[in-house]
């Protein structure tokens, strides 16, 4: 009989253990299908729409239970739809509320106010100004300018640099001018002065200068200043777009052997200056010499040598070989055009090259020195570029001989 209840009590224990594992189960696979529900609402834009099973929670149902609000009844139907796709789902009962629509009041048709006339574009004049220089020197100024200030400024330069006499003046007061307009004419002006007869046309922010000088030398002097000018970055000209046309008479060009230069030292020529008598005195005036009818040319805004000064700088070497210098100063030099530190170095980067070369030709290095004097040192005015021309060369000052 013992036995018999015991095994009853096992049985009855194993029934309630069951059912409570089968309990958790069921409320397992009863999440998951709202789970489920709930994620496939929510991809496809009903996230406001609310999932969960219909039942009491100890009843095992499949029936969903939709809530919440939807704008039409075209997204309640979808809703339905969607929840009914879902594995396991054995039904659907829809509770979803429509929204109900506000009813928008008619619009009252207004009038189109009429179309505004087209204002009528404003013709501009350009703004111009041309600068003539005839054959004979007479300069002529036509155009505007944006101040009686401005016109009185021009004028007065003009007279200075070509006299009243030579001067006449059509300028007309205009305001609005471009920007650096003072500085492009005032430009022009001084420009005009180095060729024998031209003009600088000005229109807006673009010019054409025209000219003609004497000499194809006298062309590539002035040409190789406007380079100058506007490569220096503090120009108040960078702005306006322009061409420079220049006209010479042809010459035969001149050709010349160019000597390579060579790295051995150079041999004693056959009769040399009687080195016993030699003084700082007579060894300046032999360089001297040499420099009075040619000069030490370099490439343009650059400090390598030009190939036709070697056969110059090797009768220099020949020149200090026989002195017998201790010292001498290789000194650079430039014209004003450009910024004054910029000058400076490029003069001292010459003044080195020329001592570097030199050397090559077998002179101590103890013995020379490379100064650059930059524009500090002018022998001419600046104001032409023949002038500048001669500003821009190297000078040799013998200091000592031993």
């Amino acid at each position: 009989m013992k036995k018999v209840l015991l095994a009853l009590l096992g049985l009855i224990l194993l029934a309630i253990l069951g059912f409570f594992c089968f309990q958790d189960k069921a409320d397992s696979i009863r999440q998951d299908l709202v789970s489920s529900t709930n994620q496939a609402l929510s991809s496809n834009d009903l996230s406001g729409v609310q999932a969960a099973l219909k039942g009491e929670d100890m009843e095992m149902t499949d029936i969903i239970k939709l809530t919440g609000e939807v704008p039409t009844n075209e997204a309640k139907a979808k809703a339905e739809s969607i929840a009914r796709t879902v594995m396991g789902v054995g039904g659907v009962d829809n509770q979803l509320h429509v929204l109900q629509k506000t009813a928008v009041p008619k619009e009252t048709k207004q009038e189109t106010p009429p179309k505004p006339l087209p204002i009528a574009k404003k013709e501009t004049t350009p703004y111009i100004l041309t600068i003539a220089k005839d054959e004979t020197g007479k300069v002529t100024l036509d155009g505007f300018v944006d101040s009686e200030e401005k016109e009185k400024a021009l004028m007065a330069q003009a007279e200075k640099i070509y006299t009243p006499k030579n001067v006449t003046n059509n300028l007309k007061i205009k305001a609005d001018a471009p920007q650096d307009w003072a500085h492009i004419s005032s430009f022009a002006l001084e420009r005009l002065a180095d060729v024998d007869y031209g003009d600088m046309k000005l229109h807006d922010q673009s010019y054409e200068f025209t000219g003609h000088l004497s000499s194809p030398s006298k062309k590539a002097d002035f040409l190789d200043g406007i380079r100058q000018v506007m490569s220096d970055p503090e120009n108040k000209y960078g702005r306006y777009k322009g061409d420079y046309i220049i006209t010479a008479p042809i010459e035969e060009p001149v050709i010349v052997k160019e000597e390579e230069p060579k790295k051995e030292k150079l041999a004693k020529p056959t009769t040399k200056p009687n080195v016993q008598n030699m003084t700082v005195a007579s060894c300046q005036s032999l360089l001297d010499g040499l420099l009075s009818s040619q000069k030490v040319l370099f490439d343009y805004n650059k400090a390598s040598i030009k190939r036709g000064s070697y056969t110059l700088l090797n009768s220099i070497a020949e020149t200090l070989q026989d002195c017998q210098v201790s010292l001498v100063e290789i000194g650079g030099h430039t014209d004003n055009i450009g910024r004054e530190s910029y000058n400076q170095r490029l003069s001292q980067k010459r003044a080195l090259n020329v001592k570097q070369y030199l050397i090559q030709k077998g002179i101590s290095s103890d013995s020379l020195e490379a100064v650059g004097h930059g524009e500090t040192q002018p022998i001419a005015s600046n104001k032409t570029a023949q002038s500048r021309a001669k500003n821009r060369r190297i000078e040799f000052i013998v200091k000592g001989v031993k």
